[in-house]
Formats: structure tokens, sequence, C-alpha cells
């Protein structure tokens, strides 16, 4: 389980739903930088990194890299449940659930 400040990263599944039929070979890199975006945006400056294919039921899992210094507090992760993030080609994402599911580098 992740502690409320991981200095190691954390992993992360999340549930999402796209608004327009993105084609999942295309999911996998919009999703990346619609993370990232948010990341930089709400100031983590976490490094986003989608691990896993987003599966037909769209469901992913997602790792986040703090920058160094900069812990990655497990509340602000679980916020992107329900919000919908716009990428800048107009489809919107949104978070249905966050499931914390490991500490890289562990506590």
């Amino acid at each position: 389980m992740a502690s409320s400040q991981d200095t190691d990263g954390v992993q992360a599944i999340l549930s999402l739903k796209w608004s327009e039929d993105v084609p999942l070979q295309k999911c996998h890199h919009n999703l990346e930088i619609v993370l990232q975006t948010w990341s930089n945006t709400t100031k983590l400056y976490a490094d986003c990194k989608v691990i896993t294919k987003v599966s037909e039921d769209g469901k992913v899992e997602i790792r986040l890299t703090p920058a160094p210094g900069k812990p990655i507090p497990a509340s602000e992760l679980q916020k992107l449940s329900g919000q919908s993030l716009q990428g800048k080609d107009g489809n919107t994402v949104t978070i249905l659930s966050v499931t914390l599911s490991t500490v890289i580098g562990g506590i």
C-alpha cells in the first residue's frame, strides 16, 4: 500500500472512459500525454508512464515517478477519480476510478 507521500513513485490502476471512440492503439499515447499535462498543471512534475495496454473495459496501469525531492502525495492521485481531462486533440478522458497498486522501490 502506498504511503501518504511517496518519494520512490506510485503505480495505480485507472478505470477510464473516452468521450469519443478512440482506437485502443491510440489510447496509450493519448493517455500518457493527458496525464503528463495533469501532473505538470497540478505541480507534481512527475514522470507519467502508461505501463500496460488499455484494456477493452477501459482499465490501464500507470506509473508516476516523482521529480527529485518532490514526493507524490497519494491524495493527489486519488483526486483524479471523477475528473475529465481533455487532450490537445479535443478528446476527453474521464477517470472513473483510481486504485493505488504498488510503491516503486518499497518503503
